[in-house]
């Protein structure tokens, strides 16, 4: 399997904001995939600014008899994200200022990351777990020896196909958690491996995939390709999506956003091993990014939850579900999918109203009850039922009601509804998307209505 490789590969890099390992993940990524590396410079009309370049040469924790506590090469989350160079001895007192630990979660290193954002005034620090933290004596005096660099270099991430002028979708997660695999890494090759199987096939959508520095690259990235709500119809913020856990759909916060719409629609048809939020009430990330004035792109995530191992070095390659990734693959595909089938329904040929049972429209289905007589369900007889997935046809049996009550007022909601498009149809009704698209597409065939692709701009 081509992405638990690309994984492996770059999971132990130290893939910290921009650093040569940064360099390396992304040149990887290069070769993988084709895309481009996208080099950002520091820019003082933006509010984000770009951290320096940064690099470890050494870290090391000693007691006074030199017996070593910790150090970076041991394992690089022991030494906080772009600590500064620090030599000298401090006291039990002055160095517990300067440790993270996590005592509800006693194995795990934790990530300290503040720095990156805060580089104009880093802090030395290291992380331990609660055994190594229980090795500190505070009668003994410790020997801290930090060596770090910082350089000028542009910030770099990966793009897999550019932002064009109209229709772009943007799949974003981000690169830079180094030794993390569900914090960024696992969704973004995920993200990359979408494109590499669906771009050709789209239609009306560009797809493009961001390999992030989280935030700062997504603010950078947006402003170098002019995108905004007049070119990109929306983005989708990934995460976590190798986790053995459920499904967490949120929400942009465009509130009556088509994508919006659809998540909605997917999260239901996901339970209940699925959850629905609203806009950053969950793990938040780049979407914050998008949703901002003047550039109004509505931004949703899809991630998994729950994540006892976050912001560790626990979070390895012992939490990689293969059936995750896939499963969440499946689904990202499906909606960007019916967003690139988005199609506004324009009335053509229907004067009267359309005989659903008649033969040669062969649309209706019977209800549940006839008379008071019960009845068994006959949707499967739909000419396209079998083009739905296992889970639509699931989410269709139990809901049946649904259907019924969609083929008795469809015909009156697109009378007093123009430019309803497939997926605002699917969601007035609560029907999965491709089941509705399949079902207009019948109508069209026999001339009663055009399909043409939402504007969106």
């Amino acid at each position: 399997m081509r992405h638990s490789n690309i994984i492996k590969d770059l999971l132990h890099l130290n893939r910290h904001h921009v650093s040569p390992d940064m360099d390396k993940a992304v040149n990887k990524l290069c070769e993988i995939y084709g895309g481009k590396v996208d080099e950002h410079l520091d820019d003082d009309k933006l509010t984000w600014r770009i951290p320096p370049g940064y690099k470890v040469i050494k870290a090391e924790l000693k007691d006074s008899k030199g017996k070593l506590i910790c150090s970076h090469e041991e394992n690089p989350m022991h030494l906080w994200s772009y600590s500064p160079s620090f030599s000298g001895t401090v006291s039990y007192s002055d160095l517990k200022k300067r440790i993270l630990v996590d005592f509800d979660r006693p194995e795990a290193i934790l990530f300290h990351f503040r720095n990156q954002y805060r580089f104009h005034k880093p802090i030395w620090g290291f992380s331990l777990n609660v055994k190594k933290y229980k090795m500190l004596n505070p009668e003994e005096k410790y020997n801290v020896n930090i060596e770090t660099e910082f350089y000028d270099a542009p910030l770099k991430q990966f793009l897999f196909n550019e932002p064009t002028n109209k229709n772009n979708l943007i799949l974003v997660a981000h690169l830079d958690h180094y030794a993390q695999l569900n914090d960024g890494l696992g969704s973004a090759i995920l993200n990359n491996e979408i494109v590499s199987e669906i771009k050709e096939d789209l239609e009306n959508i560009n797809l493009c995939s961001l390999n992030s520095v989280e935030i700062v690259g997504s603010v950078y990235f947006l402003k170098k390709y002019k995108l905004n709500s007049s070119n990109t119809i929306s983005a989708i913020s990934t995460n976590g999506l190798t986790l053995n856990s459920n499904l967490i759909f949120q929400l942009s916060g465009k509130e009556n956003s088509t994508i919006n719409k659809l998540i909605k629609l997917f999260y239901l048809i996901h339970q209940p091993n699925s959850t629905l939020q609203k806009f950053r009430e969950g793990w938040g990330n780049d979407e914050i990014a998008f949703e901002v004035p003047s550039i109004k792109i509505p931004c949703v995530s899809i991630h998994r939850g729950p994540h006892p191992t976050y912001h560790t070095n626990l979070d390895n390659l012992s939490q990689f579900s293969n059936s995750s990734f896939e499963e969440s693959k499946t689904i990202i595909k499906n909606i960007i999918k019916c967003l690139d089938k988005n199609y506004t329904i324009e009335i053509k040929n229907w004067d009267s109203l359309i005989c659903l049972a008649n033969p040669d429209i062969n649309l209706y289905v019977e209800p549940l009850s006839v008379s008071n007589i019960k009845q068994k369900s006959d949707v499967e007889n739909l000419s396209f039922y079998n083009n739905l997935s296992v889970l639509e046809k699931k989410y269709l049996m139990q809901n049946n009601q649904k259907i019924i009550n969609f083929c008795y007022k469809f015909q009156s909601f697109l009378s007093h509804n123009l430019n309803t498009t497939i997926i605002d149809l699917a969601y007035e009704f609560s029907l999965p998307v491709l089941f509705v698209k399949e079902y207009i597409e019948k109508l069209r065939e026999k001339g009663f209505v055009s399909l043409t692709f939402k504007n969106y701009n």
